[in-house]
């Protein structure tokens, strides 16, 4: 991404460098937020880069000592964050929505019993949305009609949003099941709207 040199930038930055502080409290949602490693590794990746930008640039705040180490160690710390929200994801079975009637964007991962969706989760705003995980490979299989949901789903609730980053409990008695498929399906208009296959 190319990064903003503005002086609203560098507020935005200085705002970035207090929010990560030890010291400095992150509200509920932005902690929530962070607890999903597909939105984790984008927001500390575009810290980290940002943090680093600053160098690269050679940026007059450098000559303050202070701020100086603020953004050392803000990225630092982003940087650790990020491995630790990589390997989170690599260790899941994870893929990317795709759809063929209507409109399904964005990544999904599926890990130690918690279905994430990315930040980029975008998808039709349908009357009854619900979020599925499936053994199925492929919902389109057979003469091309859709199969889905099929008898091995499992319901995760109504979708929360058609976008943005959001997470779903797979319930206890299925968490060891090594689901192949999520898929969201409208039940009121009987309509896959999209599906992301799964894996390692």
């Amino acid at each position: 991404k190319p990064m903003k040199t503005s002086s609203f930038a560098l507020a935005l930055a200085l705002a970035s460098v207090a929010l990560a502080g030890c010291s400095s409290p992150v509200s509920q949602n932005q902690a929530d937020l962070l607890q999903n490693p597909l939105y984790a590794r984008y927001y500390y990746q575009d810290q980290a880069d940002m943090m680093a930008n600053y160098n690269i640039q050679n940026d007059p705040i450098l000559k303050d000592s202070e701020k100086k180490g603020a953004i050392e160690s803000v990225r630092t710390r982003a940087l650790e964050h990020l491995k630790n929200a990589n390997a989170k994801i690599n260790a899941g079975r994870r893929g990317s929505f795709m759809s063929d009637t209507d409109y399904a964007a964005g990544n999904a991962l599926l890990t130690d019993g918690t279905l994430y969706f990315g930040q980029d989760l975008n998808t039709l705003p349908g009357p009854e949305v619900y979020v599925y995980a499936s053994m199925l490979l492929d919902p389109r299989e057979g003469s091309g009609s859709v199969l889905f949901p099929d008898e091995s789903a499992v319901n995760l609730g109504l979708l929360k949003s058609p976008y943005g980053a959001q997470t779903y409990s797979v319930p206890a008695d299925q968490k060891d099941k090594a689901f192949r498929l999520v898929g969201l399906w409208d039940k009121r208009l009987g309509r896959l709207l999209g599906f992301a296959q799964l894996s390692q």
